[in-house]
């Protein structure tokens, strides 16, 4: 139980506020782009959400839960959340520990629904209850109504929480988040719109992060759920801490967002002999021949690893042809 611990931990809590005089504002980042940005170096994962969970950096690609859908985002399209049973989970793999490295980063746009209690962005899970890094806004016991907070959480099982100050999320409309955490200094860092809203000394440690990735809910664990309702955009872990600059950077470029890839991977040559090919583009259709499938009980769709896939449910699902 990480976040109801909050009330046994506060006396190692710190809080930090912000005040920006008239020269500090007019310093803050401007949104003013005019092209998309490079992405910084040490992107492991890169989650577009542009029709699928589909990783756009490596092969870490998500699964839709329960009813995630799409709607428009900061950067074309967003992931649509709920509130009550939607989140996107990714597996966990080798590349996605990325506590294991010298430090990590978990930045994107999220427009929340509601800012009113507490509301997971990211966290690693392991699907029985152990429960990582997690990265959230408003919960009422660590910094407040609108506030954006993360505990990262070690290895050990040690709690390393911190917050903004509240009332720093609105509800309906985008916001660029960030956490980054420093394992050389042992400082962690949360930004919103480019601007450092939390600096603290979290200590040299290593942070549970041999989990799979949930973006929008607690898949497991108490309390369960803790479920995200409105949009996340453009999600991405980076496996170091970005710099308050490149954070500025991405946020400047608004709606233009990071450059996408330009040199897709090349496919490859079907072998000969190839009878038939069911591809799962959101139909059981065979691409060489007419040897179409149909679908059974209730087989669906997902992000696969080349485009969508077939996604069944271990009981009644199947496609017959």
């Amino acid at each position: 139980m990480k976040l109801s611990k909050t009330a046994s931990r506060l006396g190692r809590f710190i809080a930090f506020t912000i005040v920006l005089t008239a020269a500090a504002l007019s310093a803050l980042p401007s949104r003013a782009a005019v092209g998309c940005t490079s992405p910084p170096s040490g992107l492991v994962s890169w989650w577009r959400a542009e029709g699928n969970a589909n990783d756009s950096a490596d092969g870490n690609h998500g699964v839709l839960a329960g009813g995630t859908t799409f709607s428009a985002g900061e950067v074309g399209q967003a992931f649509s959340f709920n509130g009550s049973n939607a989140y996107v989970s990714v597996v966990a793999s080798s590349n996605l520990n990325v506590g294991a490295a010298g430090g990590f980063t978990v930045e994107g746009w999220i427009n929340p629904g509601d800012v009113s209690a507490t509301h997971i962005i990211g966290e690693w899970n392991n699907g029985s209850g152990g429960i990582g890094v997690q990265f959230y806004h408003s919960n009422p016991g660590i910094g407040g109504v609108g506030a954006l907070a993360a505990n990262v959480v070690s290895t050990s099982g040690g709690d390393h929480l911190f917050a903004s100050s509240p009332n720093l999320i609105t509800a309906n409309n985008f916001q660029h988040v960030a956490l980054t955490y420093d394992k050389a200094t042992g400082i962690g860092r949360l930004f919103c719109n480019g601007v450092a809203v939390a600096v603290q000394n979290l200590g040299v440690f290593t942070p549970q992060t041999t989990y799979g990735l949930n973006f929008g809910a607690r898949a497991s664990g108490f309390p369960l759920g803790i479920y995200f309702v409105g949009l996340m955009d453009e999600l991405s872990l980076y496996g170091r801490a970005l710099t308050t600059n490149e954070i500025q950077t991405i946020y400047a470029a608004g709606n233009a967002g990071k450059c996408a890839p330009t040199t897709p991977l090349a496919c490859v040559a079907a072998p000969s002999g190839l009878v038939s090919l069911w591809r799962g583009e959101n139909n059981a259709l065979d691409s060489v021949d007419g040897n179409n499938g149909t679908l059974v009980g209730n087989t669906v769709y997902g992000a696969g690893r080349v485009g969508q896939g077939f996604v069944f449910d271990g009981t009644t699902d199947r496609v017959a042809i």
